[in-house]
């Protein structure tokens, strides 16, 4: 009945994994009704599984989700779905259904609430809610060096396929990204616990509000590099989104990003929304970089392709060239 995890190096025998499962339902008063598999590769198996009373999820994966996950649900209980059960040896994690994907919803109010409500947990974490975990910390100062440094490596850019034209044009965006680097470090924010993808397909809305799963890529790191995220997804056409992006709609969720982490009254916050996308962009460059350099499984082209949506970003009418968003003067 349940599909075990190929990536999972402490997978169980199914008998086991299955009397886990129950186990856990048990404790809460529920009982299996009917399971299904939604997703299976080399990074987690997901299951869908029917109670009486609710649906829930379990994902088997090869992080540090279940640990991060269970420390969130402890911390901020209405930011992560209710936790029902994990195992953080086997990163096993059984939580409750918190509805519907936020990238399903058409009523705008959802998505300021989820963009408010991660400026409100940035606001409140800190780094040691996680860092003690090992999750990784990326310092956002370090950010265009270590881009310069990946540009220096010819094993590197031969090993996710970027060839001399795609190199050529990263260069030529570097003095953009530069910019967009120091108006972001010039606000002074401290980096924090990040989600690290959180993008409109990880947050639901159900009965219990908004809220974000899928924290496998957790981290501390600039916290503007996680509504950049979700606003740099929203750029290209997406004909599954109910939603249609636009400026306007890009600015409002920054904007209710920045009242729920307190800076909705500082000047110029609106000049950076694009630095934000391009810091965003460039630190899951260098995160994905990390993480899958020597990954074993199938190679992911997470990399090449965000490196392909920075160049094509940098020329869009929604990113314009600045020489600085914070020192502007009006005329």
């Amino acid at each position: 009945r349940y599909a075990l995890s190929s990536c999972s190096k402490k997978a169980i025998e199914t008998n086991d994994f299955e009397l886990w499962i129950e186990k856990c339902l048990a404790q809460h008063g529920m009982n299996v009704a009917e399971v299904s598999n939604i997703s299976r590769d080399d990074f987690a198996v997901v299951d869908k599984i029917e109670t009486e009373q609710t649906l829930v999820y379990f994902k088997a994966g090869n992080s540090l989700e279940a640990r991060i996950t269970a420390e969130l649900a402890d911390n901020f209980p209405d930011l992560v779905p209710r936790v029902l059960g994990c195992d953080f040896s086997k990163d096993w994690l059984l939580t409750e259904s918190g509805g519907q994907r936020l990238s399903e919803e058409a009523d705008l109010s959802l998505w300021l609430v989820a963009a408010r409500k991660l400026g409100e947990f940035h606001r409140q974490s800190t780094k040691e809610q996680i860092l003690s975990i090992g999750c990784p910390e990326f310092p956002f100062e370090a950010l265009l060096q270590e881009f310069r440094s990946f540009l220096g490596q010819r094993g590197w850019l031969d090993y996710w396929d970027i060839d001399r034209k795609l190199k050529l044009a990263l260069q030529f965006a570097l003095p953009r990204l530069e910019v967009a680097h120091q108006n972001i470090l010039s606000l002074g924010i401290p980096e924090t616990c990040c989600h690290g993808d959180s993008q409109p397909m990880n947050a639901l809305s159900g009965k219990c509000g908004i809220t974000w799963f899928d924290w496998r890529e957790a981290a501390i790191a600039h916290p503007l590099t996680d509504i950049g995220w979700m606003l740099s997804w929203l750029l290209p056409k997406r004909p599954e989104l109910v939603i249609r992006p636009t400026r306007s709609i890009l600015a409002q969720l920054y904007r209710a990003y920045c009242v729920g982490y307190g800076m909705e009254h500082s000047s110029g916050l609106e000049a950076n929304i694009d630095d934000a996308i391009l810091v965003a962009m460039l630190h899951r460059v260098i995160a994905y970089h990390e993480k899958y350099y020597s990954w074993s499984g199938t190679k992911p082209y997470y990399v090449t392709y965000y490196l392909k949506r920075i160049v094509k970003i940098t020329n869009r009418a929604c990113i314009q060239p600045q020489t600085s968003a914070n020192s502007r003067t009006d005329g």
